[in-house]
């Protein structure tokens, strides 16, 4: 199952990280969701395409609850990680807002494995077609870019197994590689990055390896793209 962590913490996961990859689960962590959420008020729609997602104890319990208003208009399980052992009156007030259950970072290994099982087993209260809908497909995103910038997002594509230098990448695009290409390289970059952001709630969305160039994000070109591009 892919799962999401949401968290102010990324090194206060890997504990958690630990005991679903032991569940062969697929696993992502983030906290530009977190930060963007602070800042815009929203999270994407995309990520109702995990099935279930973590909210960390790293986020307060107001935060957790206010971010569970998005997640309970999808099918996405939602569990929230407590440093505390809750009472049953307190673990009730949590399920009655709309948490699938709570995970104790004091519980064992085998409670975690119970509880997502039972978890998986819930009905949730929208379709995958309803999700389908609200998520832009990223060929139709980069079919409204200008020229040049559907050409970088071909060579990445081309590229996955890579990174793409800057050099490579303004040859494609301007037969020749200048300071000038490159300044203008590093400014499409940009902005395709802010754009996606806009779109899907991903930040660099395209990274740069030091010295070898540029390749998509991870969790961008998992939840995004791969699928389209297979």
């Amino acid at each position: 199952m892919r799962v999401l962590i949401i968290t102010n913490n990324i090194e206060n996961e890997m504990t958690l990280h630990e005991q679903l990859n032991r569940l062969n689960h697929e696993i992502y962590i983030t906290r530009d969701l977190y930060v963007n959420w602070l800042q815009s008020g929203k999270f994407p729609h995309w990520i109702s395409n995990f099935p279930m997602i973590f909210i960390s104890e790293t986020i307060s319990q107001k935060e957790a609850l206010e971010i569970l208003e998005y997640i309970n208009n999808w099918r996405t399980i939602c569990l929230l990680k407590i440093d505390d052992v809750l009472t049953i009156e307190e673990e009730e007030v949590l399920y009655d807002k709309g948490f699938d259950a709570c995970i104790s970072t004091q519980g064992s290994f085998s409670e975690l494995r119970e509880t997502i099982f039972n978890c998986s087993t819930k009905e949730k209260k929208e379709t995958d077609i309803q999700k389908k809908q609200l998520i832009l497909p990223f060929k139709n995103f980069q079919e409204q870019l200008a020229p040049k910038d559907q050409q970088i997002i071909s060579a990445l594509l081309k590229a996955t197994d890579r990174p793409i230098s800057r050099k490579e990448l303004s040859n494609v695009l301007w037969h020749k590689c200048t300071n000038a290409t490159l300044s203008q390289l590093s400014l499409r970059i940009g902005k395709i990055n802010q754009k996606i952001s806009n779109e899907y709630g991903i930040d660099c969305a395209i990274q740069t390896l030091w010295r070898k160039g540029y390749y998509f994000n991870d969790l961008f070109y998992s939840t995004i793209v791969k699928n389209e591009y297979l």
